[in-house]
């Protein structure tokens, strides 16, 4: 049982996927990187963070290359993870080929307007530019089908959380019957 979450930055993805696994239980589908783990992230909780070489190595589904940086989800994590309920932030590719091998996955786009997300992301403390950069890069990427769409823009992120897990819940009572 596999929830995937898209959207540009700023319109609460990660917010929704921790208060998922928090509060309903959700497993947390992780990404392995080679970036650099950031002061305020933990190890096997944001990420799995490892070396070029370690990331060639696994047995990937899917990777990217952002900013310099590799990012990839393993066969073995999606094994292990989607025994129960489990919820994915991926980029758009991530999500096409996460659909494909995973059909009954549900997807869920997240919108927000692009000043409702500039100020999300300066209120989390992104700089300017950095964020300036995130809405030029956000632009267009994902207009792309999903199986549903939640617009933020005027909800709270328990809100949001509710909206999304009762969809989850809804999609999978009907596919069963």
């Amino acid at each position: 049982m596999l929830l995937i979450l898209i959207g540009p930055s700023g319109v609460g993805k990660t917010s929704v996927q921790e208060m998922l696994c928090r509060d309903y239980g959700y497993n947390r589908l992780l990404s392995y990187t080679t970036r650099p783990k950031r002061d305020c992230e933990i190890e096997g909780w944001d990420y799995y963070f490892v070396d070029k070489e370690t990331f060639n190595r696994l047995k990937l589904i899917e990777k990217v290359e952002y900013n310099g940086n590799f990012y990839g989800t393993s066969w073995d994590e999606l094994i292990r993870k989607t025994k129960k309920p489990c919820v994915a932030v991926l980029e758009v590719r991530g999500m096409t080929i996460f659909k494909a091998i995973v059909p009954s996955a549900i997807t869920i786009k997240l919108e927000a307007s692009r000043d409702v997300r500039l100020k999300r992301m300066l209120s989390a403390g992104r700089n300017f530019c950095d964020a300036m950069d995130r809405l030029k890069y956000d632009e267009g990427i994902f207009d792309v089908l999903t199986d549903y769409k939640i617009n933020t823009d005027n909800l709270t992120v328990s809100q949001v959380v509710c909206k999304v897990h009762d969809i989850f819940v809804r999609h999978y009572l009907n596919n069963v019957s």
